[in-house]
């Protein structure tokens, strides 16, 4: 016996985007903010040091000559002493304005093309002094600079 079935009418299918397009706005996010940019890590150069890490012997290198800054300020001054090579130039602006001096002095002889800086302050020293240092180096033209800050105050031993 055959029994005959009745269609009463195809039902209409639709699919939905809107979970769909959520799920892949996620995904986007996701792989957005689980992505690192490596772009600025790769402009950015860094001399890490050597006598610390996984190797147990320090590598030794030849110690090259720098143009060496010292910048301090004594209790209740105020304004920053300035001294290149040990020699003092004097304090504030008008140390300030000797040290751009004797630094392109310095670079315009012609040993003197790969000297490095180097930037040695007190911790009582402003930024923007030690900033305005660093002006000077990059003025004359120096392309590296190394720095020495002041050792954080704590238990003495």
């Amino acid at each position: 016996m055959r029994t005959k079935v009745a269609v009463t009418g195809a039902e209409d299918v639709s699919l939905s985007l809107g979970p769909l397009i959520d799920v892949t706005f996620q995904l986007l996010i996701f792989f957005m903010c689980a992505m690192r940019f490596k772009t600025l890590e790769r402009k950015l150069e860094a001399s890490l040091p050597k006598d610390r890490g996984t190797r147990n012997t320090l590598e030794r290198f030849p110690e090259r000559e720098k143009i060496v800054v010292d910048l301090r300020r004594g209790e209740g001054e105020d304004r920053t002493r300035i001294r290149l090579l040990g020699q003092d130039l004097g304090a504030g602006e008008e140390g300030f304005a000797r040290l751009d001096t004797a630094i392109r002095g310095i670079r315009s002889s012609p040993d003197s093309e790969e000297f490095p800086g180097f930037i040695a302050a007190q911790s009582e020293v402003p930024h923007g002094d030690v900033i305005r240092c660093l002006d000077s180096f990059v003025a004359a033209g120096v392309a590296t600079v190394e720095f020495e800050g002041a050792r954080l105050p704590g238990p003495s031993k």
